[in-house]
């Protein structure tokens, strides 16, 4: 017999997850019932991460399984050029 707490949520099949440092633990950051959501919920993230100059990684996880990550980036910061121009062709 399947116990209620073997079922997994249909409705967080993802999360993503913003990871600071090792020490730091996971932080959800968003979930998403679908791949396709999930994606577009990571992207946003991403952007939002980026513009705070965050640093870790961001990850989706399949919701039930804390363990496994399906994508992983990691954050680095780039300090910003000054004084160049673009190159003309």
């Amino acid at each position: 017999m399947i116990e209620e707490d073997d079922v997994p949520d249909l409705q967080q099949q993802f999360q993503i997850v913003h990871t600071a440092s090792p020490e730091a633990g996971p932080v959800v950051t968003g979930s998403a019932v679908g791949a396709d959501e999930a994606t577009l919920v990571f992207a946003a993230e991403l952007g939002r991460l980026q513009t705070q100059r965050a640093r870790g990684e961001l990850a989706i996880r399949p919701g039930h399984d804390e363990r496994t990550l399906l994508l992983r980036l990691p954050l680095s910061v780039q300090p910003p050029v000054r004084g160049t121009t673009p190159a003309h062709p």
